[in-house]
């Protein structure tokens, strides 16, 4: 049954991410499809939901306790470290891809919607208000509880503790653009989650993370006057995002990590 879910999330997932992608590049009126992705995501937490009700693990999945105020805040500043270690990877994989292949990248990469639409008009206003919900709200608490509490507890308990780390971040990992920046987010995450056995810390990171990257995205409409997708040329002239990404990213995600495990071994 559990196999059944996932292979149903993946392609309903992967089948609406694509049919989104194609409808958004070609509309001026968003609002529907917005309304779509969000009416998906609750669809399947309720499914979800159902699966756990009847493997009756419902207890297993539950958010645990709140971290404190200062554990909070180290878990929002974590968005920092993990946006510029993602870029740093995306670079990795995508520049030299953006020379040998450019028609892939620009598929894959860089004709993505718009999150947020640019301009005075009701739906659009509708659809990026409903787009900034569902990234920075929806997303991280379905997500977490999907990967980290439902398939991390699984395969803990069928596998090993590590083993269930990896497939999950492997799996959370294959429904992102950036894969091996998803597998480091995921990981982490995980290690949070096995940590401190809840999972309101992970959510706390995910929501972090996707408002950072609203948060760039209004700033730039505010200085540029558009928030439009980079060009391949573009693109490729931000090398340097990659190693100013490693160089903030990799050493503050090192450091988060030996003091998260300090007091203790995994």
């Amino acid at each position: 049954m559990v196999g059944i879910f996932i292979v149903s999330f993946v392609t309903v997932y992967a089948v609406v991410e694509f049919l989104w992608v194609e409808t958004l590049v070609i509309t001026i009126a968003p609002l529907p499809e917005a309304v779509t992705l969000v009416s998906v995501y609750l669809l399947l937490a309720f499914l979800l939901w159902l699966v756990c009700l009847k493997l009756g693990i419902v207890h297993q999945v539950s958010l645990g306790e709140r971290p404190s105020w200062r554990q909070a805040w180290s878990y929002i500043s974590l968005a920092v470290p993990l946006i510029g270690t993602s870029l740093f990877f995306l670079y990795v994989v995508f520049l030299p891809l953006s020379y040998a292949y450019p028609e892939f990248v620009e598929w894959w990469l860089l004709d993505e919607p718009p999150l947020i639409w640019w301009y005075l008009d009701t739906r659009a206003i509708s659809a990026s208000v409903i787009n900034v919900v569902l990234l920075v709200v929806i997303v991280p608490v379905v997500e977490e509880v999907l990967f980290r509490g439902f398939l991390l507890n699984r395969w803990w308990r069928k596998y090993s503790l590590w083993r269930g780390v990896i497939f999950s971040s492997l799996a959370f990992a294959i429904l992102h653009i950036d894969i091996i920046g998803g597998v480091i987010f995921g990981v982490l995450l995980a290690l949070i989650y096995v940590k401190t056995k809840s999972l309101v810390g992970p959510i706390i990171v995910h929501m972090a993370n996707n408002g950072l990257v609203v948060a760039l995205l209004l700033a730039e409409g505010v200085v540029t006057g558009s928030i439009e997708p980079p060009t391949l040329a573009e693109f490729q002239a931000h090398w340097w995002f990659a190693p100013l990404g490693a160089a903030i990213g990799i050493p503050w995600l090192i450091w988060f990590t030996r003091r998260l495990f300090r007091a203790g071994r995994l």
